[in-house]
């Protein structure tokens, strides 16, 4: 396997991780998604960002024409959006021989997903567990 195919299936990594989250997201009310912890954005701000450097940020960091993305806000079309514009964006990737630039901006793409989707599993951890509780013994 190339390193091309390798850092190009590591991107399609988050295609694979937003539907899996579809199911327990479908679970959350909507209150949660769009309470904001002090000093932190909502689940809805963070998807609507992670679509929108999708559609035009990464894109343009590849070489890429930025796309237009529909506005919707609902968490179901948030994360729908985000799979397509990634997909859309791996089927020009891999229409294409890519030199060891586009490459390494590939790779700081899918470590910035790391540390988003890892954000992201922090707040479902807080939406499900709900605040923190200290016991008393």
């Amino acid at each position: 396997m190339s390193r091309q195919d390798e850092v190009l299936d590591q991107m399609a990594y988050l295609v694979d991780e937003l539907e899996a989250q579809q199911v327990v997201l479908g679970l959350i009310p909507d209150v949660l998604w769009d309470a904001r912890p002090p000093g932190s954005t909502t689940l809805r701000e963070m998807y609507r960002a992670m679509a929108s450097r999708e559609a035009d940020e990464h894109r343009t960091a590849l070489g890429l024409e930025p796309v237009e993305f529909p506005s919707s806000d609902t968490p179901a079309d948030l994360l729908r959006q985000v799979g397509a514009l990634r997909k859309r964006t791996l089927q020009e990737l891999r229409a294409t021989a890519l030199d060891s630039e586009r490459l390494d901006v590939c790779y700081r793409i899918t470590q910035a997903d790391a540390a988003q989707l890892r954000e992201v599993g922090l707040r479902l951890n807080e939406a499900a567990m709900g605040a923190p509780r200290v016991s008393k013994m």
